[in-house]
Order: structure tokens, then C-alpha cells, then sequence
């Protein structure tokens, strides 16, 4: 659920000035999907156009990124047809940004693995923006990333505990809980 302030404003943009930023946007653990991508290429070449994709633009460098899109947006690229593509345009921070990400990403055709689901939650977590403080409320981190909200909790508390240890932060969920003694894999939410 979008809140007032998490708006998407529709427009047109030209598609070469769409970027994409895996690192911050794209929480599959495998990125684009080849065969979902054949698929969508294939329907741009026969002229259908896609849903919107939805993106973000950054404040600091003027640029718009993908948020929720990814394959959409290769698939328009590789096609070479549409120089304007019809785009919403999230209206947020980047912290809100990337959990709009991550919530679309929950939802859309090709669901995200449990692994993915917490990797990304885990990752919004990990902005934290200083001792005990988080961009993001514990309820929107795990509605974004469609996991519990106890999950979130103990995800503040691994993080807690490996700062306290002064450790470096890894990049996913299931490596922090083996930092912090918990080496059995990826947790399902009923195990917490």
C-alpha cells in the first residue's frame, strides 16, 4: 500500500533517459529472468505495449531509475521500437524508493524467492542512519518486502549485535545470521 506521500504521478519518458541500478533497485537474487524476457521482447516487437514501468527520480543527479519494471524496461530497450515509454513516477525517498522496489517486486509475475524477500528486507534494514534509527518503520520494511514484522525485529537486532562487534555488515540475510551464530540457511518466517 502506497501512502499520500509515496504518490506515482504518470508521464511519458524518453527510454534513453531511464537508467537501471541493480545494486540499489533490484532485489532478485538472478536479476532479469531470460525466458520472461524473450517473452516480453517478443510482444514489443509485435507492437503490444507493456504496463508502465515505474520509476524514481534521483535529486542528487537529476537522473529516473527503474524501480518496478526491470524486465519491461530491457525488453523496450532490446526491441529498439519505443523511444517513449508511459512511466509512473514515484515520489519519494530513496530509502522509500527502494522499499517501493521491493513491495512491487513481491507482487509482480515472477514471484521473489523467501530468500529474496528477506535478502531485500535485510538490506533496508541495513540504511539504518544511526544508533537505533531507521529510515524505514518496521511495519513498511515488512510490508515491502512481504515478510513479518518479528522478522524485521530480529533483523534490527542482528544488526545491532554486529555493530556492536564492530563487524562489517554482509550483504545478505542468511550470512549475518551465521555471523551471529545462526548458520542453518535461509529461516522461514515460521521458525522465529
Amino acid at each position: 500500500q502506497i501512502s499520500k506521500r509515496d504518490s506515482v504521478r504518470h508521464t511519458k519518458l524518453k527510454l534513453t533517459t531511464i537508467q537501471t541500478d541493480s545494486g540499489n533497485f533490484q532485489f532478485r537474487k538472478l536479476g532479469i529472468d531470460p525466458a520472461h524476457l524473450k517473452e516480453l521482447t517478443v510482444l514489443v516487437e509485435r507492437g503490444v505495449v507493456l504496463d508502465p514501468i515505474t520509476v524514481w527520480r534521483n535529486p542528487e543527479d537529476k537522473k529516473y531509475y527503474v524501480l518496478a519494471g526491470h524486465h519491461r524496461h530491457e525488453a523496450y530497450r532490446r526491441a529498439g521500437k519505443a523511444a517513449i515509454l508511459r512511466v509512473g513516477v514515484f515520489n519519494g525517498t530513496f530509502e522509500e524508493a527502494q522499499a517501493y522496489a521491493l513491495r512491487s517486486n513481491t507482487k509482480n509475475q515472477i514471484p521473489m524467492t523467501t530468500e529474496e524477500r528477506q535478502n531485500g528486507a535485510w538490506r533496508l534494514v541495513c540504511q539504518r542512519t544511526g544508533e537505533h534509527e531507521y529510515p524505514l518503520s518496521i511495519s513498511n520494511t515488512a510490508r515491502s518486502a512481504g515478510i513479518s514484522t518479528s522478522q524485521v525485529s530480529n533483523m534490527r537486532k542482528v544488526l545491532e549485535r554486529l555493530h556492536k562487534k564492530d563487524e562489517n555488515i554482509p550483504d545478505t540475510w542468511w550470512e549475518a545470521l551465521g555471523r551471529t551464530g545462526t548458520n542453518e540457511g535461509p529461516i522461514n518466517e515460521d521458525e522465529l
